[in-house]
């Protein structure tokens, strides 16, 4: 595990990525199923929904802004990044004891 979490720190070093944990404190997730906001500069935004079965790409106005609706509410949920950082820094001091 804590070489799993010492690849999140280092991913987090990018300036692409953006790490923020959801603490199990906040309870369950306002996202049902896993998915993906792919926003483009030109054309329009979709959704990639992964479920159990399948997959499935969302072109749909409407889903595309209840989706992005959900990713704020996560977003605003998790910790900010450098107290997110702090915290799997812990965890990773943990799992070297």
């Amino acid at each position: 595990m804590r070489v799993q979490l010492a690849h999140l720190v280092k991913e987090a070093e990018s300036p692409h990525v953006t790490l923020q944990v959801l603490p199990f404190a906040v309870g369950a997730p306002p996202a049902p199923e896993s998915f993906t906001l792919l926003t483009f500069d030109e054309g329009p935004n979709v959704a990639y929904v992964d479920t159990a079965m399948a997959g499935h790409l969302i072109d749909s106005a409407e889903a595309v802004a209840t989706a992005t609706a959900t990713y704020d509410r996560l977003r605003a949920a998790a910790l900010h990044p450098e107290q997110s950082l702090s915290m799997i820094r812990k965890l990773m001091e943990e799992h070297t004891r």
